[in-house]
């Protein structure tokens, strides 16, 4: 018994010491449309989470795992996102003017209509990731990776971008996607098929 309350103690010591050290897993449990403007977040993991509407303006989410989580209609402007894992992650609408993404991971990622401008995307990895009618102007892209990710006509891109590897989505063929994907298409008649 004297033995197993010691090694209870010890382990309890050294838990304390590891949450003060913040060497030890947290995380602040966020909601939907809840305020966390100019919090440190940095390093949580929030994997696959419904945080739709939420406010993050100014807070710290350096190396935050976000992966698969829906952040649509996020407010996002000047926050740190440096070296993040956003994976898969739905933005659709969010505003993250003047943000800090570098390094960030960003593959698979939905970014339709999302304000980056005069963000910081260098050396982010927007592989495979939707930027249909996205807005970089003033953006950094140095170094960012982006073959396979889409955009259209609305998508703004800093001016002499090179778009090689990038997939061009013509007006009216999301609609399509969309459509193909709950299987209407084969439905319409043939001349239905196409969207204008």
């Amino acid at each position: 018994m004297v033995k197993r309350t010691h090694g209870l103690l010890w382990a309890a010591a050294w838990l304390a010491v590891l949450l003060a050290s913040g060497s030890a897993a947290r995380a602040t449990t966020l909601v939907a449309g809840g305020n966390y403007a100019g919090q440190n977040l940095a390093n949580e993991v929030h994997k696959n989470e419904d945080l739709h509407d939420i406010i993050l303006t100014g807070a710290n989410l350096t190396g935050i795992d976000l992966r698969g989580s829906n952040l649509t209609d996020a407010l996002l402007g000047g926050a740190l996102l440096v070296g993040a894992d956003l994976r898969g992650a739905d933005f659709t609408g969010a505003s993250a003017p003047g943000a800090n993404w570098t390094n960030a991971d960003l593959r698979n990622g939905v970014f339709t209509g999302v304000d980056f401008s005069g963000g910081n995307l260098s050396n982010t990895d927007l592989r495979n990731a939707n930027l249909n009618g996205a807005s970089f102007l003033g953006a950094n892209l140095t170094g960012a990776r982006t073959s396979g990710a889409s955009f259209n006509g609305f998508t703004v891109l800093p001016a002499g971008f090179n778009t090689t590897g990038m997939v061009f989505v013509p007006e009216g063929a999301t609609a399509q996607l969309v459509l193909a994907g709950l299987g209407v298409l084969a439905a319409l008649p043939r001349r239905a098929r196409s969207i204008r």
